[in-house]
This record gives C-alpha cells, sequence and structure tokens, in this order.
C-alpha cells in the first residue's frame, strides 16, 4: 500500500498515494492518526471522500481467522435468508392449499344446495306423475274393451266386409295406432326421466354422500368434523333426504312398468280382435 508521512511520538501524519487503497479514493488522500499498542486509527479526507481506518497488527494466522470468521458469518447470513425463503414459500403453499379447500367447500355445497332445492319438488311431481300413469294402465284396458265391444257390434252388423263394419274395424285399427304412439312417447318420456329426472337426481345425491363421507361429514361424525359447518349441515341434509328420495325413484319405476305391461297384455289382446274383426 504507498503511503508516505512522519510519525511524531503515537501520532501519525500519512498520504495514500496512487496505487493500492488510494484507487479506491480515485487518487491521493491525507490522513492522520495515532498509534497504541498494536492497532493505528487513521481518518482524513481527499478528493471528495472521507477514509477511516482502523488497523490492527497481526500474523497470516490472524488473516486467515479473520477471514475464516467473516466467511462463517455470511454462511450464516446466506442460511438464515434461506431459512425466511423456505418460510415464505410454506407459508404461500400453505395459503394456497387452505384457498382450495375453501373453493373445494364452496363448490360442494352449492351443488348440494341446488339439488336439495331440485329435490324439494320432487314429491308433488312423482305424486302426480304416478297419478298420470295409473290413468294411463286405465286407459289402456278401456281401450281393449271397447275394442272387444266394437268387434261384436260389427259382427252384429255383418262383419268387416259390410260398409258400417268396415268403419268399426277402421276404428278398432286407429285406437291401436293412437295407443301404440302414446307408448312410444311415454318410453322416450321414460328415457330422459332416466338420465335427467329423479333417478339422475338421486345419482347425484350418492355422489354427494360418497364426497360427504370422505370429509367425514355426516350424522355420525357431525361431533367431530373439522370443517366449514354449511358443509356439515348440507351434508347431513342430503343424508336424511336420500332415503325418501330412493323411495320416490322406486315408486315412479314402479309406475312407468306398470305402464308398459299392461300394454304388452292389452296390446296383444287388441291385435286379436283386430285379426278377428278381419275375417
Amino acid at each position: 500500500m504507498p503511503l508516505t508521512g512522519q510519525r511524531d511520538g503515537k501520532t501519525f501524519e500519512v498520504a495514500l498515494v496512487p496505487g493500492g487503497l488510494a484507487h479506491f479514493f480515485g487518487g491521493s488522500i491525507s490522513l492522520s492518526g495515532i498509534y497504541s499498542g498494536t492497532a493505528i486509527s487513521l481518518n482524513g479526507q481527499g478528493n471528495g471522500f472521507w477514509a477511516n481506518l482502523n488497523l490492527v497488527k497481526g500474523s497470516a494466522a490472524d488473516y486467515s481467522n479473520y477471514v475464516a470468521g467473516l466467511n462463517a458469518q455470511a454462511q450464516l447470513t446466506e442460511n438464515m435468508r434461506m431459512q425466511q425463503e423456505q418460510a415464505r414459500e410454506q407459508q404461500a403453499a400453505q395459503q394456497a392449499a387452505a384457498q382450495q379447500e375453501a373453493d373445494a367447500a364452496r363448490d360442494l355445497e352449492s351443488r348440494i344446495t341446488n339439488d336439495l332445492t331440485i329435490n324439494a319438488t320432487t314429491s308433488a311431481t312423482v305424486a302426480a306423475r304416478v297419478q298420470q300413469l295409473n290413468l294411463d294402465v286405465s286407459k289402456i284396458r278401456s281401450v281393449t274393451a271397447k275394442m272387444q265391444d266394437y268387434l261384436a257390434k260389427e259382427a252384429a252388423l255383418g262383419g268387416y266386409r259390410s260398409v258400417q263394419g268396415a268403419q268399426i274395424s277402421v276404428a278398432m285399427n286407429q285406437a291401436n295406432v293412437e295407443l301404440s304412439n302414446d307408448m312410444i312417447g311415454l318410453q322416450s318420456h321414460y328415457s330422459d326421466i332416466q338420465q335427467n329426472g329423479i333417478p339422475a337426481l338421486l345419482d347425484k345425491f350418492k355422489q354427494h354422500d360418497v364426497t360427504c363421507k370422505g370429509l367425514n361429514a355426516t350424522s355420525s361424525t357431525q361431533a367431530s368434523f373439522t370443517g366449514p359447518q354449511p358443509e356439515l349441515s348440507d351434508c347431513i341434509e342430503m343424508e336424511e333426504a336420500t332415503p325418501e328420495l330412493q323411495q320416490k325413484v322406486i315408486q315412479l319405476d314402479s309406475a312407468y312398468q306398470a305402464v308398459f305391461s299392461t300394454w304388452q297384455t292389452e296390446n296383444a289382446k287388441q291385435q286379436a280382435i283386430i285379426q278377428q274383426s278381419e275375417h
């Protein structure tokens, strides 16, 4: 480190000249200070810079220890920085997981609430549909009875070869065709019910039930449930509504099957009547 100056007892006056530390200050800089034991303290200014230097006499081993201490402090600082970064990442992950759980809870609550609302009209819907299906059964049987009466009238009028008999034969065929068309429409309606109606609603309830059991949100586990209270309430309400909905599905399906079974039996009778009317 190039320098010039003089010492007066414990007092120093020196000047750093270009080269070494002087490069940090843009040129020469004058310093003054005191010497005490193995330490020199200097301060001064030049070229627009202030300098404060504390110099201590030491060996190569002292230097190595000092550098090792600085490295250890730097490593400690880096470790603390990494720990803080890991803590921030962990907090962000926990917040994201909590948000995801909250979103899932709101989604489940919304879906269950919607299906429960639809289910609220199920009883009236099923009652009206079953009543109509019972009427359909009666209608099919009544048409068969009416066709049997037509057959007797046709015979009394001279058979289907007579003008009036032929008209009666046409009427019987027409009644059978109309019933056939009704059954086609009813079968289509039944298929739609299976896909989008009450049985489909029951399937949703069953899916909710599996989800709620997976979340431990049931009537038997409500004491230990730790999730959102609305989610638990909806799951329990859905659980309680499922058995009644199951009964409604069975009742509705039985009513449809009764119509189809009746039609199969009565249509065979009607076809036989039509055959008789044409001979």
